[in-house]
């Protein structure tokens, strides 16, 4: 067997170290962004980062009046999905699809979209919304209980389940019985 040749014999983790994918040739970290933009692209969703931009500039894009009747919902291919609150506004905005288009794609720098089509919100929230967070859940209250140690006597030993075991009665030891 040959030193050198690496697909004879020799596993490819002992060769030499890789450079990192997140690092740059100096060996520091590369910025969130970039890394964000190459994990998109490996799994095939570059053009989201895009999206996601005209999702939050969706006012400007569109102006304050005509963006607060028609919310961005999503896309399905080069279908652009608009979100409205009743059907009445849907048929008003027939007459500015053309310019909605031309606005999108305009801001997107290519003919991304080709048709729009309207959907009642109903509940949803839009793309160019925050998403409301839920309320935080109140910490559980942890209350110690009544026949805490009964096992210490056979945690004895270094291994893993007395170790754990140990942590255990050391964490208890600080709350309420019960």
């Amino acid at each position: 067997m040959r030193r050198g040749n690496k697909s004879k014999g020799k596993p490819a983790w002992l060769g030499r170290p890789k450079k990192r994918r997140d690092q740059n040739r100096f060996g520091r970290a590369l910025p969130v962004a970039g890394a964000a933009e190459r994990l998109l692209a490996a799994l095939g969703a570059k053009d989201e980062l895009t999206y996601l931009r005209l999702w939050k500039a969706w006012p400007e894009v569109l102006g304050q009046e005509l963006a607060q009747m028609a919310r961005p919902l999503g896309r399905r291919g080069s279908l652009l999905v608009l979100g409205i609150e009743d059907s009445i506004v849907a048929q008003e905005l027939a007459y500015f699809q053309p310019e909605i288009l031309k606005r999108v794609n305009g801001f997107l720098g290519r003919k991304a979209f080709d048709k729009v089509t309207y959907e009642l919100l109903r509940g949803r929230v839009p793309l160019d919304l925050e998403r409301p967070m839920g309320h935080p859940k109140a910490a559980c209250e942890v209350r110690r209980p009544s026949r805490l140690g009964g096992l210490a006597g056979r945690a004895h030993g270094d291994d893993a389940a007395a170790r754990a075991y140990r942590a255990y009665l050391r964490l208890m030891a600080g709350h309420k019985k019960t």
